[in-house]
This record gives structure tokens, C-alpha cells and sequence, in this order.
């Protein structure tokens, strides 16, 4: 949900071409040929803005909507505008973390009889986890000849284990975080033919183009019971490795099917190109780590919000072991649905005043999921004479989701959306962030 001063509105709009010869025309004139996603800027009695000419003191902004109709904003008192800010996209991100190595450098302590213990601080993301703070961990007792291989295995599955219970990965199948190893050892391509693998499951099916089903190096070795594979890169030491323990079947010129230790826990993909899947040989193993990777839960406007997981992580008696935070997580601006939702939160304004229609009524739609948005906020206050004859003031805030591009219709020298903001900024003296809109929205 979004904070909202006494109300809010939010224009969804396209980067399409500017329609030609508008300005100083009634927009009545141009309703059939107005592209869908098009923006337009009129003056109180209807007539479209040319930029380069005399600004009215009031006007509105509308957009063309999928069903044909013209959704405008308030009419806004350029005089009372207080901002007209820019934000331009910025892409979402989940967190990403390395205990141990991390692609480059680290590796786990090797502590003969200690317990180690992983704790993930994972914070709310709604008003209902405020009272709460949640806490899943890891843990693993080493024996007395310990190895890294030993303790990360243990570490991993213990922590996978308590997070299949989350209610995200319960209700969709979907992992919050995903726990997998890493190893700083060199790996080399397969040669067979494509790989598949199933999430969840410990087997893998490696096929041939010929007599080379499990074999890698060039044909010049072939996969057995100890050995790592590295899957989604061959070489790259950031993409998670499983141990082989053991061929089940085939091999040579019959498909091989190999199980590994750990359920594979990527996605399920049954073409994985062998180029992309490599090998360690047992004797190649070297230092391990666990990797960490955030996933964005499911979206579906008016029932699951928009998030990223956020945690924080510690370690206890791991002793000199690297920790490194890769990528933090972050909800960008302008992820489509962040905007889709925004969209249906601001309908309530035009009425819709149920979250959750109790008759499965459709809600209106212009969000793309394949769009993404820079943001144009407009904070202006809107004055009333009451029956007293007092002055009442109202702060209101006028949002348009722009999708990214250079469409004339944010640039067109006269009727560009862009173009006649930032001539009132210049105009009427308006605070902003000093930006050209029609070039920010496209950066």
C-alpha cells in the first residue's frame, strides 16, 4: 500500500508516437485517432497545450485507455503545484549472499567437533510480521575429522530444511531463499547431449549426441560416483554444484542417469545445453560455500503484494569464515507490479472502494508485465470556499506511470507530455529535480 494525501490518482501511460497538429485543437477532434496509451495535456476547456506557446494557469492530463475512453486527472492550478519530480526506473533486486567462498575468494572453516550455526534474521514485509521477528537457521555438529565438504553439505540441508516450511514456499512451491553449494574447483563442459533435471528430485538424466552420454573434458573422461556437477555455466564459480553419488544407469551410448546427493533445488529444465553443465572431478575439489539467493514471491494484484525477502544473516562459531552480501535486495521503481498495483489502489478513488470486489468484478488494467516505468509525481493542492467562506486546502498527488522508451509522445516539441511540464517547471518557477522528463523517463 502507498501513503496517500487526501487522495491520489495515477495515469498509466505508453511510449507511442505523438498524434500530429494537436496543439491548440479541442481534443474532442482527436478521441478516434489518439493512440491507446497516449498521453495528451488540455487546458480547462478542452483545447490541447502547445508547449512553445501561452500556458494556461489551469490544466489536466488524460490518457487514452484499452477501452477507448479518456481517463483525466483533477484539473490542476499551475500556480499550485509545490513539485513535479522524476523518477526513473530502477530495477528490483533479491538478495544475493555467500557463506564461504563466493566465486572468487573465501572458503569455511574447518573446525574439528564444532556446532556451527547459521541464524537468518528474515524481516517483515507487511504490518501483520511488525510484532514478530522471525528467525530460521542453520546448523551443523562437525565431527572429528571434519571437511569443508562435510560441514557445507550439512549446513546447506539443515537450512533448506527449515525453509520448506515457509508459508510462500507451502502455498506456491516456490523457494524464498534458495540454498545451494558452491566450489572454487576447476570444472570443465560436457560433451553428451542436453541435461535434464526436475526441482526437488535427485535424479539427473544426461543423454548423448552419439557414445558420449556422461562424458565431459572433450569426450576425454566420464562422470562418476564423487564427482561435482556445476549447472547453468560450466565454468563460472558462482553457479551452484551437486555431488554425485552415484551412477544409477547408462552411460557411453545409452542415456546415463546419475543421483546426486541433495535434491536439486534450481528450476526444472529438461534441455539444459551440455555446454552449459560442468564437471569437477573428485580430486579437483577444493573450497566450498554456501549460496544464498533471494527470490521474488508470487504477485497477483489485490491479494499478494509486490516484495523482495529481506534478511539479515550471522554466524556463530564459524570462526575466520568469509560471509559476503553479493546483492542487496532492493524494491527498485518502477517494476510493473509495483505499478499494477498502485493502479488498483488509486481506482479506489474513482469509487471501487473494495480492495477485493465480494463479486469478482474485473478491475481496470493498463499495466504491461513486460513494460517497465519511470515515474512523474505531481504534489499540487486543491482549494475549496467552505459555507463559513473559509479556505479549505487539500494536498493531492497526480502520478504517471510512463513506460519506458523516447515516444514522441514525451518529447513532440509541442505537445510532447515531457515538453509541457517541464515548460510550467521553467514557466512557474515549479521545484523539481532539474531534469529534461522526456529524456529521464526513457534513461
Amino acid at each position: 500500500m502507498e501513503k496517500e494525501r487526501n487522495v491520489g490518482e495515477i495515469l498509466i501511460v505508453k511510449s507511442v508516437a505523438a498524434t500530429a497538429d494537436m496543439e491548440g485543437v479541442n481534443v474532442d477532434n482527436f478521441l478516434s485517432t489518439l493512440a491507446v496509451g497516449e498521453p495528451v495535456v488540455v487546458d480547462a476547456a478542452g483545447r490541447v497545450i502547445d508547449a512553445t506557446g501561452t500556458l494556461p494557469a489551469k490544466f489536466k492530463i488524460g490518457v487514452k485507455l484499452t477501452s477507448g475512453v479518456i481517463q483525466w486527472t483533477d484539473l490542476i492550478d499551475a500556480g499550485s503545484i509545490r513539485s513535479i519530480n522524476t523518477n526513473r526506473y530502477v530495477a528490483a533486486a533479491a538478495p544475493l549472499d555467500y557463506i564461504g567462498f563466493n566465486g572468487t575468494s573465501g572458503s569455511i572453516e574447518v573446525i574439528n567437533n564444532n556446532l556451527y550455526y547459521i541464524r537468518m534474521y528474515i524481516k517483515p514485509t507487511d504490518k501483520f510480521g511488525f510484532v514478530q521477528q522471525k528467525v530460521q537457521f542453520g546448523v551443523y555438529n562437525s565431527d572429528s575429522n571434519a571437511t569443508q565438504a562435510e560441514i557445507a553439505h550439512g549446513l546447506a540441508e539443515n537450512l533448506a530444511f527449515n525453509l520448506s516450511r515457509e508459508p510462500e514456499k507451502l502455498r506456491t512451491g516456490k523457494d524464498v531463499i534458495t540454498v545451494e553449494l558452491v566450489n572454487s574447483g576447476t570444472s570443465t563442459a560436457t560433451s553428451g547431449g542436453t541435461i535434464g533435471v526436475v526441482k526437488g528430485s535427485k535424479y539427473v538424466q544426461i543423454l548423448g549426441t552419439g557414445a558420449d552420454a556422461g562424458k565431459y573434458n572433450g569426450d576425454a573422461a566420464t562422470i562418476v560416483a564423487g564427482d561435482y556437477i556445476r549447472f547453468g555455466h560450466a565454468t563460472t564459480k558462482t553457479y551452484p554444484v551437486y555431488k554425485v553419488e552415484s551412477v544409477v544407469s547408462g552411460g557411453g551410448a545409452t542415456t546415463m542417469v546419475v543421483k546426486l546427493s541433495t535434491p536439486y533445488r534450481g528450476e526444472s529444465n529438461s534441455a539444459i545445453a551440455a555446454a552449459s553443465v560442468g564437471v569437477i572431478p573428485a580430486a579437483d575439489v577444493a573450497n566450498f560455500g554456501i549460496k544464498l539467493t533471494g527470490n521474488i514471491p508470487e504477485f497477483e494484484v489485490t491479494k499478494f503484494h509486490f516484495q523482495v525477502p529481506f534478511y539479515d544473516v550471522t554466524l556463530e562459531d564459524f570462526g575466520s569464515t568469509l560471509y559476503t552480501r553479493s546483492t542487496t535486495p532492493t524494491l527498485g521503481s518502477g517494476d510493473w507490479r509495483e505499478i499494477s498495483q498502485l493502479e488498483q489502489q488509486f481506482i479506489g478513488n474513482e469509487g471501487r472502494i473494495y480492495r477485493v470486489s465480494p463479486f469478482e468484478q474485473a478491475y481496470r488494467s493498463e499495466v504491461s508485465s513486460s513494460a517497465t516505468y519511470a515515474l512523474i509525481n505531481i504534489e499540487h493542492v486543491d482549494t475549496m470556499t467552505g459555507n463559513l467562506g473559509n479556505i479549505e486546502t487539500s494536498l493531492k498527488q497526480t502520478r504517471i506511470a510512463c513506460a519506458k522508451g523516447n515516444g514522441g509522445a514525451y518529447s513532440d516539441a509541442n505537445t510532447g507530455l515531457g515538453t509541457i511540464l517541464n515548460a510550467y517547471i521553467t514557466a512557474k518557477g515549479i521545484p523539481s529535480n532539474g531534469v529534461t522528463i522526456a529524456t529521464e523517463i526513457n534513461a
